[in-house]
Order: structure tokens, then sequence, then C-alpha cells
């Protein structure tokens, strides 16, 4: 048998403490036997298995252990483990437990997907039981760090499963718009067509250094808004959208990975909560927004 593959000893020696919690510990196990073929072993060799692997520490302690008896239909391997898990297995608090999964908040720079790894792992000592994806996805809706997820998620009403949840996640995080950098100008590829298009936006210092005054008391109304691309750099975006409007010399200029419309909402209700105006005329688009738009291509200003 190979035991290279085996998870490390549980404890390996006298007054070492448990590298890993006994619950993590003995997944690795079972993975592990699997791993080995050990479904069709028998109950006494898998306990001498699992003895193995728990360390001379752990296997000490396992044999100072009191007397038990079997349950009825109990195995010896099941028996074992029964006794090990009694031992090792950590008491835990479930109010405590819970309490550390609703404290758990989307942190800067972490993607709904990477979050709710982490929430699963921590709703696994709540004992929510068939509830678990239920808790998580109203974890989702209540911490997320995103507002316009938080809206987007609020409509689709009593149906939402935390599988659309992260479906929907997902298109708005890839939708998401990058601000563009003068260095990620510089850096890619200077024979870009698309990108000497947009450098010819930005022949003066941008993006808009002063607070224009007197603004405009109602929603912007003279807008212009130019996709371009598809580029051959930056890396990982592939269109421009470039704004103008009538109150800033200067454009407002993001990359993005694709030309959807989803793309350009995202793009002007950041632009719209910066300069303190609503966005809510752009949320009833959404829904209908996911579609590329037709033959995307360079437009040039005024062309």
């Amino acid at each position: 048998m190979d035991f290279s593959v085996a998870p490390a000893p549980f404890l390996p020696a006298a007054g070492a403490e448990p590298g890993t919690a006994w619950p993590r510990w003995i997944r690795m196990f079972d993975n592990f036997l699997v791993a080995v073929g050990g479904g069709s072993f028998s109950a006494a060799r898998k306990e001498a298995i699992l003895l193995t692997c728990l360390g001379a520490e752990g296997q000490r302690i396992f044999e100072s252990l009191p007397a038990a008896v079997k349950q009825e239909g109990e195995d010896q391997y099941a028996f074992t483990r029964r006794r090990l898990e009694a031992q090792f297995a950590p008491r835990q608090n479930v109010c405590v437990e819970r309490y550390r999964f609703r404290s758990r908040v989307q942190q800067t720079e972490e993607t709904v997907q990477q979050w709710v790894s982490i929430l699963r792992q921590l709703a696994s000592s709540c004992e929510y039981g068939d509830r678990t994806d239920e808790f998580i996805r109203d974890q989702v809706i209540e911490r997320t760090n995103s507002s316009k997820l938080r809206q987007r998620l609020l409509m689709e009403g009593s149906d939402l499963t935390l599988e659309r949840t992260l479906t929907i996640s997902d298109t708005l995080e890839s939708a998401e718009p990058a601000a563009v950098t003068e260095e990620e100008l510089r850096d890619a590829s200077a024979s870009d067509e698309c990108l000497d298009v947009i450098r010819g936006y930005l022949a003066g210092r941008w993006p808009r250094q002063r607070d224009v005054d007197p603004r405009a008391t109602g929603f912007y109304q003279r807008l212009m808004i130019d996709v371009i691309g598809p580029m051959q750099g930056p890396q990982h975006e592939r269109y421009g959208i470039v704004l103008c409007d009538m109150f800033s010399r200067w454009p407002e200029v993001a990359l993005c990975r694709d030309a959807t419309a989803a793309s350009i909402i995202s793009f002007l209700e950041a632009v719209f909560s910066r300069e303190g105006l609503p966005a809510h005329p752009l949320l009833g688009t959404q829904k209908s927004c996911s579609q590329p738009l037709s033959n995307p291509k360079v437009y040039r200003p005024g062309g």
C-alpha cells in the first residue's frame, strides 16, 4: 500500500498538538482510504490503517481510553472510529459557530465564489442541515460588499437558489469594468488601432482633475458613449468604453472584458455613484442587457 498519499499523522509524538483539526483530518483520511481501494477492505484492516495513520501518540491515547461497548450492528472499524471521534472531535458551541458564520462578510478583492467556499466551511459546524445552502444564500445577500449584486439578487424573489446566486454574481463580476491606467495603455501593443483611438481621447490630462461648477441639477442629458474594440491588449480586457459629457472636458475611460450592455451599465453606475447622481434609471434594464452589442467596432470621435 502506498502510504505516501496518506495524511500526516494526527498526533505523531507526545506533547504535540494536532496539526489539523480532527474533522478535517478524518476527511483527509477518508479520501486516502478511497484512493487505496479501501472500500473492499475488511473492518479489521481499515481499523489497522486508521490507527497507523493516527501516529504513535494518537495510538497511545486510544489504547488508554476506557472500555466501551459496541452498538448493535457496529463493526470493529466503526466502533474504533466512534471512540476516536468522541476523544478528538472538538466540542462545538453552535451559538458561537453560527455567530462566526454570520459575522463573515465579503472581503475586498474577494470573489463571491471564494467567499461562499469559506462560508460553506464555516457552516459545516453550524448544524444547519438541509438548509445550509439557504443560509449561505441569505448571507451573500446581506453581507456582500456589492450593493449592485444585492439589488440584483433581491429582484429574483423567493425562488432564488444558491446556484442561481453564484451564476448572477459571476455574470456581474465578469462585467465589472476595470479602470484603465496610463501604464496599461503604454505597455499594450503600440500597433493596436483601437488603443490609438483611446489615446486620441486622452490627449489632455485625465481623468478629470476638478469638480464641475456649476453642476447640472438633473440627470445627464448629453452623453457620448463609444465602445472601442476588440483590441489586442491589455491582456485581460478586450474593449474600451469612453464616456464624454457636456460638463467635463476630460473623458471617462474603462476597460472591460466584453462589449455587452451590462458592461456599459456597470460603467455608468460607477460614474453616477461617484458624482452623487441616482443610478436607479439604469437598474430596470439589467435583466435584458446580457447579450453582446451587435457588431462592435472602432468608433472614432465624431465618426
